[in-house]
């Protein structure tokens, strides 16, 4: 399908000018979403915004529900795996057994708690808003809940079938959705995922992939001063473990491993018998996760044939890399092709961050996972919205759901 043959659908995208009158109401919302917290472990905050998201939903959804997600299994400060119950992740499902099926979806959960200081939205000027998850990512909500309404209201929509999925706990690393995203993949064509563009608005194209792990040794306590030989410090050998660990970066291509906390020990007359490491590994492609891995626990391992010491590594790479393939080089064709019409010049880049479009890439679900509005300095509290990206935004998500119902072949179809 050429750009000469998208031309003829001037009228379909036309309707998608609707989206013009609705800046205020999408801003509105975005502000009303961002006032209320939303921190992935602050439940009560996570179902006061899911009561309005499944409000506003339920007139373009047949069917609308919460879904308990698995538990997360975390190991606290004390080096124990514990529970810990999430929040509901929302399902909203339109015309599910159309032959074309689209798969839309973004998180609800930011990583301001009810205790951050970064609590409500305030305007810089006419054009920036600030506040908590302005950005990353109910902006991207927003922009995914009026591309579906602009979408309705076309008169070739009941071509395409979608399902919109959002979940309470992406930034802890989707531990609750990730098994969803791995059964729901083979049932869609494709994903369009609404974190926000990154900081000059461009797309991402290739991410690394992301793990977090915990690595815990267990020595012996003593008297440090009538016993001291007797124990076995436990934080020197995670200590020495961090620097070794330190060390490999540089050594796996553009992989990085970041020690972000140190904790064990006590008081000081007393040979601590207990340190654990919290780690973030990022890996530049599959092979290097692999051999990463393997050397990390590796390391470890050795600890344990030392007199007198454990050492348990937990954690995984649960994010792969997301290296693109033909499916995705052709959906980057594409929405170059719909920014046309949407008014926007679509430009790429690569980039060291994670979502869930790893994960679902890594199930089999091509996708493109930075569709939501422009903006910057996520995770702080100087987080910012660019809200006059709210509307392109908009009408370039609903063009590639209307272009996958529009052509004869759907929007993979080989160019």
């Amino acid at each position: 399908m050429s750009t000469k043959d998208l031309s003829a659908w001037n009228a379909e995208f036309e309707a998608l000018d609707w989206l013009e009158s609705q800046a205020g109401e999408m801003i509105s919302l975005v502000e009303r979403l961002c006032d209320l917290n939303s921190g992935s472990t602050n439940l009560v905050g996570l179902e006061r915004v899911a009561d309005i998201l499944m409000d506003e939903f339920s007139g373009i959804s047949d069917t609308v529900e919460k879904l308990e997600l698995d538990r997360w299994n975390r190991v606290d400060d004390s080096g124990n795996q514990t529970e810990v119950k999430l929040g509901h992740a929302l399902r909203f499902q339109h015309q599910i057994k159309a032959k074309r099926k689209i798969w839309l979806g973004i998180h609800y959960d930011t990583v301001y708690g009810p205790a951050h200081p970064f609590q409500r939205c305030h305007w810089v000027d006419d054009q920036i808003l600030r506040g908590p998850g302005v950005a990353d990512a109910k902006g991207g909500i927003v922009v995914l809940l009026f591309a579906l309404r602009a979408v309705t209201r076309c008169l070739l929509s009941n071509e395409v079938g979608w399902e919109v999925f959002l979940n309470p706990d992406e930034e802890l690393g989707s531990p609750g959705a990730s098994s969803y995203f791995r059964r729901c993949a083979a049932n869609f064509d494709f994903g369009m995922l609404f974190e926000p563009a990154l900081l000059d608005g461009s797309l991402a194209f290739q991410r690394k992939g992301s793990g977090d792990f915990s690595i815990v040794v267990r020595g012996k306590s003593a008297h440090a001063g009538r016993d001291f030989h007797a124990g076995r410090n436990a934080m020197v050998r995670i200590s020495k473990l961090a620097a070794k660990l330190d060390e490999l970066n540089g050594k796996f291509g553009d992989s990085t491993l970041n020690i972000g906390q140190i904790l064990g020990g006590g008081p000081t007359n007393v040979v601590p018998d207990f340190g654990m490491a919290r780690l973030n590994v990022r890996v530049d492609c599959p092979d290097h996760q692999e051999s990463l891995v393997a050397t990390m626990r590796q390391i470890a391992k050795e600890i344990n044939g030392e007199d007198g010491f454990s050492c348990e590594i937990f954690g995984e790479i649960n994010a792969p890399p997301k290296v693109p393939d033909f499916a995705i080089g052709q959906m980057r064709q594409w929405v170059e092709r719909v920014g046309c019409f949407a008014g926007e010049k679509i430009t790429w880049a690569n980039t060291g961050g994670v979502c869930d479009g790893n994960k679902l890439f890594a199930a089999g679900l091509p996708n493109l996972d930075t569709l939501g509005p422009k903006g910057g300095e996520i995770h702080s509290s100087r987080e910012f919205l660019d809200v006059t990206s709210l509307v392109p935004r908009a009408k370039l998500a609903a063009g590639m759901m209307l272009v996958h119902g529009l052509s004869p072949d759907g929007l993979l179809a080989s160019t």
